[in-house]
């Protein structure tokens, strides 16, 4: 290739991915999170479920089978455990990203939900990330 078309072609960086041998999907109900000592912004993910009881007991049959539950003082515990998934720690600058990130998809999601669509975006898996100087941005 000549050194004029070379100098034609945008600019690109490519980034590839893969998954840390810790990777895993989880689901989120809610976070909870502030900002660090040293200026960071923390958030910890966490998904809600009841309580598990320590013990269940069971009347046996009979014939040896597993008969009605005993009650106990489970019956009465209403309490939800919230089971943290993962914790992150983020500059300011990724937290503003992120925000962005996720204010372009609940738009798109609430504009397809007032259309009357019911499906997830197929696209939102992966946004894309635009460049800005020298500086990847958060897509708009």
């Amino acid at each position: 290739m000549n050194k004029a078309v070379e100098e034609r072609q945008e600019a690109q960086v490519v980034f590839e991915y893969s998954r840390d041998p810790m990777f895993r999907s989880t689901h989120a109900d809610g976070f909870i999170g502030g900002l660090t000592p040293n200026g960071q912004v923390h958030i910890a993910f966490f998904s809600e479920r009841p309580v598990l009881p320590k013990r269940h007991v069971f009347r046996l049959n009979p014939d040896g089978s597993l008969g009605a539950e005993v009650p106990n003082e489970k019956a009465g515990n209403e309490s939800i455990t919230r089971d943290m998934q993962v914790d992150v720690l983020m500059t300011v600058q990724a937290a503003e990203r992120l925000k962005n990130w996720l204010d372009q998809y609940i738009r798109n999601l609430k504009a397809r939900a007032g259309n009357g669509e019911t499906r997830a975006l197929a696209s939102a898996a992966m946004a894309p990330i635009p460049i800005e100087g020298d500086r990847v941005a958060a897509a708009q």
